[in-house]
């Protein structure tokens, strides 16, 4: 998974939602899997920070993210609920290219 593909799900989140709901289970999917890979890495980099209150935001941030991966939209409309996974894949994302900066050699 490269930078490119999550920009470019999280820029067909915001137009499927508005436009073509009929693209919204596998774009959903999509989003959940992007959650769950960049968790670890997300993660990752959270935990290197100093305990307190910075570390807990993005512990958070992870947290809030995998939940609403695992629980599903529940009452929340389809394109609202694409809207927030595409948030929270945004969010992860800077916290994993936040660790992968941490770990340059780790690029493959």
């Amino acid at each position: 998974m490269s930078l490119v593909d999550v920009t470019r799900d999280v820029q067909l989140a915001w137009t499927v939602a508005q436009a073509l709901p009929d693209k919204e289970v596998a774009l959903r999917d999509r989003l959940r899997t992007h959650i769950s890979v960049l968790a670890a890495p997300a993660e990752a980099y959270a935990r290197s920070l100093p305990a307190g209150g910075h570390q807990h935001v993005l512990l958070r941030d992870i947290h809030r993210a995998q939940t609403a991966a695992a629980e599903g939209p529940g009452p929340t409309p389809p394109g609202e609920y694409l809207i927030q996974l595409a948030e929270h894949v945004k969010t992860l994302a800077r916290y994993a290219i936040a660790e992968r900066r941490r770990h340059p050699e780790q690029r493959t």
